[in-house]
């Protein structure tokens, strides 16, 4: 297995003994929690994130300017069958001066192409170290706060995200029904990973589903069965029977048709990114207190899950509104939706009309609420729930 190692290398202008000391400040370019002391010679440090990842490093060799080593002493790894891949194994940070410039090269000693996580570990390694740390290095802040990220569907609002979201600094796996072959460019070119449904299912912390609603029955089975509940499943679809979907009688009967996508998968779903064109979603997002700033409403039952995605909106560049439970969701689905001109949207109160029962949601001005726009702009981007026109 000699040579097969996971390695990433990279040069930069700064010299060796400060290459060194960003190499040993592992809290600003590692995700997670890290406890015990990183810079000195025999010490051990753990370091954990959430449910994902445990593993404790002893220091083995620090040479100032010129090389770290790691040992791994114990490891728990949740995402794969043989928890324990990473014992025994070594990190190593090697320094060298090569002209005027400093190579780091980095290896995962242990970490092979025949273990199981060599795919998603050496993937976050690279984004780690060519991201991360390269960034600590050269401007003196590290990027330790990305999230790992399974996309499903390399469509419009699927592709986009997965832009956006490697352009973010998280690290990206992107899955189609035609198979990681199909995705390659889009994926190099993003810098987001190629990979299967299934894997993609078991990337991290969320999966987005973003594929047309009768597609969610062809799923593989069982695709969440040993995902942990703490994952946060995203679905962005909008359930269109007259155009591509066919007519699915739960929806047509009055359900949600993210409640419907998640009985078919077997975990509760937040809602998302369902009510904003591709092309507004990538070309529309704004800082932070922007004037205009398009608002997206989430809808989701957890509270956590709904808060990490909300979070993910205004990253994305859009204001995060918190649209309430699932069962709320019709408020924003396609069929019950317009699109509303206007750089800025704000709920209203809902509209009370007898007859106005939950299986007769569908009449018009039977809603619940709408959203108005601020301020007025050509660009079509939001919804206006108790319309009948789809997105």
């Amino acid at each position: 297995m000699k040579g097969q190692d996971f390695t990433a290398t990279f040069t930069v202008d700064q010299t060796p003994e400060e290459v060194f000391a960003a190499i040993n400040n592992v809290r600003g370019w590692w995700t997670g929690e890290i406890e015990g002391s990183t810079d000195k010679p025999g010490a051990e440090f753990t370091y954990r994130y959430k449910e994902f990842h445990y593993s404790k490093q002893k220091i083995t060799e620090l040479i100032p300017g010129k090389k770290v080593v790691w040992r791994v002493l114990d490891a728990s790894l949740n995402f794969i069958a043989d928890r324990t891949e990473w014992n025994g194994s070594e990190i190593t940070f090697q320094i060298s001066k090569q002209g005027n410039k400093t190579e780091v090269r980095f290896t995962h000693v242990g970490l092979v192409p025949e273990h199981e996580c060599y795919s998603a570990c050496s993937s976050a390694w690279g984004s780690y170290i060519n991201g991360s740390l390269r960034s600590l290095i050269t401007t003196g802040k590290g990027e330790p706060n990305q999230m790992r990220i399974g996309i499903i569907g390399a469509g419009n609002i699927g592709g986009t995200l997965a832009r956006h979201l490697t352009r973010l600094g998280h690290l990206v796996s992107i899955a189609n029904s035609r198979g990681p072959e199909s995705l390659i460019g889009l994926a190099n070119e993003i810098g987001a990973k190629a990979v299967s449904v299934t894997e993609a299912a078991k990337a991290g912390e969320i999966v987005i589903i973003s594929i047309p609603t009768k597609a969610v029955v062809d799923l593989p089975q069982g695709l969440f069965a040993n995902v942990s509940a703490d994952v946060v499943v995203v679905d962005t679809g909008n359930y269109h029977p007259e155009l591509r979907d066919g007519h699915i009688e739960a929806i047509d009967r009055g359900m949600p048709d993210s409640q419907w996508v998640a009985q078919q998968i077997g975990r509760p779903v937040i809602k998302a990114f369902n009510n904003i064109f591709a092309k507004s979603l990538l070309e529309k997002g704004a800082p932070k207190g922007a004037q205009g700033r398009i608002a997206l409403s989430v809808f989701g039952d957890s509270v956590a899950g709904k808060a990490t995605v909300l979070r993910l909106v205004d990253d994305l560049g859009f204001d995060p509104v918190d649209g309430g439970n699932l069962d709320n969701s019709w408020r924003q689905q396609g069929r019950n939706a317009r699109l509303l001109s206007g750089p800025r949207i704000r709920s209203t109160p809902a509209r009370t009309r007898r007859g106005c029962s939950r299986t007769n949601r569908r009449i018009p001005g039977c809603r619940g609420g709408s959203y108005q726009k601020i301020s007025g702009s050509s660009e079509s981007f939001g919804v206006i729930p108790g319309t009948e026109s789809g997105i």
